[in-house]
């Protein structure tokens, strides 16, 4: 316990003895810290917490399988209805479809992405 006592003196006595050092190392500390806190909290916030729901360990995601394997993006609504309409297992269905759609931004038309 000594040893770390007598190295904090040693790094305090340092850093007194130069501030234009002192004050780099501590900005780029709360630079660092603020970062990492920032991005921890969208990914708590996107990524880490459960969605909205009463049970959302029990939504389950549903894809229409490709005859030659993998996944088939073509999954028409009418598909989507039938499903719906004779379901005795889920609680309920919602669909979503991804596109791009276009936005006029300061007059110029952008391509985004939507769901």
């Amino acid at each position: 316990m000594t040893t770390l006592t007598q190295d904090l003196r040693f790094a305090l006595r340092v850093l007194r003895h130069s501030p234009g050092f002192t004050a780099v190392a501590i900005l780029s500390m709360g630079l660092g810290i603020g970062a990492n806190t920032a991005i921890f909290t969208l990914m708590n916030a996107f990524v880490l917490r459960l969605l909205p729901a009463p049970d959302p360990e029990q939504l389950v995601f549903v894809e229409r399988a490709a005859k030659g394997g993998g996944v088939d993006s073509d999954f028409r609504i009418e598909a989507f209805e039938q499903l719906r309409e004779h379901n005795g297992t889920l609680a309920g269905m919602v669909a979503f479809d991804d596109t791009n759609i276009s936005v006029t931004v300061n007059g110029q038309p952008e391509m985004v992405p939507a769901v």
